[in-house]
């Protein structure tokens, strides 16, 4: 009896330990059915990493190396093919963030469905507001390292970029784009005033011609750059 105690212990672990054996976090219970649907424990390179709640904003944390970030466009196209299924499950108003950290030094991805504050109105200009996720918003060089790394591919209409010291982009640093399906909007949000724009220009009218470019600048508005 002890043996067969032992052995049906160590099962129920094991299944913990490995797979979580399905379970849903408690804090994530009343969104159980969406949860459920991302399928986040069928990756086995992605890591839950926590859930809250502020009013009418969701935001879901999930770990991801650099090169696995491929398996991320899965679990936001399931999210998207969610609330398309199931248009009364989140209100009109709802703010759903995936955030994703990195490795280390820490660094994330933030996949999002609403431009809220962040950009001015000309974000997202055009795009219908939803339930479905249309922004991500991540460090240029991260996507550049990511797409060195592993195969991705994200079908994103509106793309936010960050950069610490923007003298330091090239236009090659721009082919991760090739990646980006969709894409209708790129705006530039580096952490500097008056650098100059030619590279970036330069990159994204080689791997995503066509795309509307805008850059955030003092004041937090939007320039038009075209």
């Amino acid at each position: 009896m002890k043996r067969i105690f032992r052995a049906i212990s160590i099962a129920l672990l094991t299944c913990v330990l490995i797979s979580g054996c399905g379970r849903i976090p408690k804090e994530v219970a009343e969104y159980k059915e969406w949860y459920e649907a991302l399928q986040i424990s069928e990756h086995k390179e992605l890591q839950y990493d926590g859930f809250g709640v502020n009013e009418n904003r969701l935001s879901l944390g999930i770990i991801c190396a650099p090169e696995n970030i491929g398996e991320l466009s899965d679990i936001v196209n399931k999210h998207n093919e969610f609330v398309e299924a199931n248009p009364e499950y989140f209100g009109d108003d709802i703010e759903i963030h995936i955030l994703s950290s990195q490795g280390s030094p820490v660094s994330s991805l933030n996949f999002y469905n609403k431009a809220g504050e962040y950009y001015g109105e000309k974000s997202g200009e055009g795009i219908a507001e939803g339930k479905d996720i249309k922004y991500l918003s991540a460090n240029l060089f991260d996507l550049k390292e990511s797409f060195e790394k592993g195969t991705y591919e994200f079908s994103i209409p509106v793309l936010v970029l960050t950069v610490e010291n923007p003298e330091s982009v090239n236009s090659e640093d721009f082919e991760f784009l090739k990646s980006c399906t969709n894409l209708r909007q790129i705006i530039i949000y580096y952490n500097a005033l008056g650098y100059d724009m030619t590279p970036t220009l330069e990159g994204i009218n080689k791997y995503a011609p066509g795309v509307e470019v805008y850059q955030v600048i003092e004041g937090g508005e939007l320039q038009k750059w075209q």
